[in-house]
């Protein structure tokens, strides 16, 4: 009921019409002081709604054999990511315009991949390898052109990292009691690694996994069957532990040691916020 557009579909109203909300909130605010916005987009997910907006968007069509080699379900599908990728071009029109586009720092994510569809273009990380990456791999990009210099990171990295990546560009110091770093910052491991976890396993369990640029470890969450695996090797599901044993024995202690904190962090975060809530109800008393 907060919005004005029209809803066009499950999702509620369309990513072009949220934009323009967002843009008409940007024109109240009466404020100078720095904030933190999320905008949540989902034109790119089934029924992948193309709505009528006089917008200038035209579909294309093409052959489905095409289409399905680059991971999309049908040429819906690929009208609808490229019509998310034209109303992202859209809000930065608006952004400009509305006086806002300099002074901030758009981070552009997908919180998942396309798991309705084969991803053969994207080896190892394909559902052929069977390890069960081909969720994972999703895009990133920060965008300030008056700020942010082209460039493009190499190595591992992880959704968990954004937060004290942005704080870190911002210059805003933090706390942090997540298992999120700074992408700029030096990884103390050296090859910077990500930890990684999946449903597929042995019953009972789920599988937990550390991955590099070029590695992968996988275990279950009880530590058996420990496999590595090189990714960008003819073979990547062979498992290669004997074949390259420090990076193997690295790995795994890497990984839990990072489990460990992760459910150490259930208990520890949890004992923190209270205290914290305890000590603010005191000050409010």
């Amino acid at each position: 009921d907060d919005h004005t557009e029209p809803v066009v579909d499950v999702w509620g109203i369309s990513d072009l019409s949220l934009f323009k909300e967002f843009d008409r909130f940007m024109a109240k605010r009466n404020s100078d002081k720095p904030f933190f916005a999320i905008i949540q987009t989902a034109a790119n997910h089934r029924p992948f709604t193309i709505p009528d907006e006089g917008s200038g968007f035209e579909s294309i069509s093409l052959p489905e054999k095409t289409v399905n080699k680059w991971g999309y379900r049908s040429n819906e599908q690929l009208n609808a990511v490229r019509l998310l990728d034209f109303n992202i071009g859209k809000f930065m029109e608006m952004a400009k315009a509305g006086g806002y586009f300099e002074d901030t720092l758009f981070v552009l994510y997908g919180d998942h991949n396309n798991r309705i569809t084969s991803t053969p273009h994207m080896a190892p990380f394909h559902e052929k390898v069977k390890l069960d990456l081909d969720g994972l791999h999703v895009p990133f990009i920060m965008y300030s052109p008056r700020y942010l210099e082209p460039q493009k990171l190499e190595g591992a990295y992880s959704l968990v990292d954004v937060m004290p990546t942005v704080a870190g560009l911002l210059g805003i110091p933090y706390v942090n009691t997540t298992m999120g770093r700074d992408m700029f910052l030096p990884a103390p491991e050296g090859e910077r690694a990500v930890y990684v976890e999946s449903k597929v396993g042995k019953p009972g369990h789920h599988a937990i996994g550390m991955i590099t640029e070029n590695f992968a470890v996988r275990m279950h969450d009880d530590y058996s069957d420990p496999t590595l695996h090189k990714l960008f090797s003819p073979t990547p599901e062979q498992d290669v532990k004997l074949i390259y044993p420090e990076k193997y024995h690295q790995l795994r202690e890497l990984l839990i040691a990072y489990y460990e904190t992760s459910l150490f962090q259930f208990y520890h975060n949890r004992q923190r916020d209270a205290q914290q809530r305890e000590k603010a109800t005191k000050t409010l008393q």
